[in-house]
């Protein structure tokens, strides 16, 4: 059973790699993002799995990510196994592009869900407290 599972993960970490990489740690969205002029609470839901990375990894947050966000360089990023700044494609930190595209995927269906569901209703921001919704 064991053997069987193990060839199980091995062969679909083959199957989404076969999809190609792009760098890991939350670095691709930061750039992904770094352009859009969407409101800032988008771009902050998008940033969320990645600040509760910093947040596992018992280190100042906002201090980390700020450098990430207004310093990006060609995969340079925070490694949150060492704790170091380092260029993460060289570390092996690396995130499969097909599930990095079908997390975006699910995150746009449940934003367009979530907004269709409130957008006749006065609902404020969970992360700003303001109405955000004014801004779609």
């Amino acid at each position: 059973e064991t053997k069987e599972r193990l060839d199980d993960a091995l062969n679909a970490t083959k199957a989404e790699l076969d999809g190609g990489y792009i760098v890991g740690g939350g670095l691709s969205i930061i750039k992904a993002t770094k352009d859009l002029s969407d409101p800032n609470w988008i771009k902050a839901t998008m940033f969320a799995p990645l600040k509760t990375l910093l947040e596992n990894s018992s280190v100042d947050v906002d201090e980390v990510f700020g450098d990430m966000i207004h310093e990006i360089q060609q995969d340079i990023g925070f490694n949150a196994q060492n704790g170091k700044k380092e260029n993460l494609l060289d570390a092996g930190i690396i995130d499969p592009t097909n599930v990095t595209k079908s997390s975006l995927q699910k995150w746009q269906f449940s934003l367009r869900n979530n907004y269709e569901k409130s957008r006749h209703s006065n609902t404020t921001c969970p992360l700003c407290g303001r109405d955000c919704m004014s801004y779609m």
